[in-house]
């Protein structure tokens, strides 16, 4: 669950630990735990 109300700072904090998340999952071959993870990105760069 991604929190609403964030800071830019800590936005891009979260953006960029869920995106070496999503690298490792797709290294690793875990591919549904990678989708969830971009899905993750995706709203949080939408609401930035």
């Amino acid at each position: 669950m991604i929190p609403k109300k964030m800071t830019k700072k800590e936005r891009q904090k979260t953006i960029d630990n869920i995106e070496k998340e999503m690298k490792q999952a797709a290294k690793d071959l875990d591919f549904e735990k990678a989708t969830e993870l971009r899905d993750m990105l995706f709203e949080l760069k939408a609401e930035g």
